[in-house]
């Protein structure tokens, strides 16, 4: 029953983890869906991402973490193309390469965090109760 309980906990928990709030590079996927170009999408992360920190009081913000390096890294890969060291369809693909490098990166902690957690639940006893005559015998393993 325990493992049922703290099963349907962890879920719950990591499902917040997606749901409670926005990932700094996911501001810029999503301008990527409608935006035509590296500048436009750059421009467009930064803003929905400024806009998202001010709406949550920047709860979590980590001046120059993650996500301000993220930013960077988009200013740059538009800087490569504004001066011609790479085309626009390069630097579309290495956006989508990077996003899909972070998802993959975060989607492997938070499996290693369940593993971790259910390896740490205590493991269940297993007994078995054989009847002779008035006498009951107990095995546990």
């Amino acid at each position: 029953m325990k493992i049922i309980y703290l099963s349907i906990v962890l879920s719950f928990s990591l499902l917040g983890c997606e749901t409670t709030s926005i990932s700094y590079y996911s501001h810029y996927q999503k301008c990527s869906l409608t935006e035509t170009n590296i500048k436009k999408i750059s421009q467009c992360g930064k803003e929905n991402r400024f806009n998202y920190l001010q709406k949550t009081k920047y709860e979590n913000y980590v001046k120059g973490g993650e996500g301000d390096r993220f930013a960077l890294w988009v200013d740059l890969l538009n800087e490569r193309v504004e001066k011609k060291e790479i085309t626009e369809t390069n630097a579309k693909m290495m956006l989508i390469d990077k996003i899909a490098e972070i998802d993959r990166y975060y989607e492997t902690q938070q499996a290693q965090a369940a593993r971790d957690i259910i390896n740490s639940l205590p493991k269940p006893t297993n007994c078995t109760s054989t009847v002779y005559g008035n006498s009951v015998s107990t095995s546990c393993y």
